[in-house]
């Protein structure tokens, strides 16, 4: 288990550090920037997922923030 996440995690961070090369090549520092933060928070979810830990849904910031409004227009 720990030899698979060590190899996701050094697989994605060699591939991502030679995109960001080939980025920062081309003067296009604002996009390395940002793939690097994507890649960066790809490898740990990976990781995690790898790992067997159950992560929690990405969908409950979405609904912690719309239904108070939904139930507020439910009112009306």
């Amino acid at each position: 288990m720990i030899l698979k996440i060590a190899g996701y995690i050094l697989l994605v961070a060699i591939w991502s550090v030679v995109r960001m090369r080939s980025l920062l090549y081309e003067r296009k520092t604002k996009e390395a920037a940002v793939y690097g933060l994507l890649m960066g928070v790809s490898i740990v979810i990976g990781a995690l997922l790898i790992a067997g830990v159950k992560l929690p849904s990405f969908t409950v910031p979405f609904k912690l923030l719309l239904e108070p409004i939904g139930k507020r227009l439910l009112k009306q």
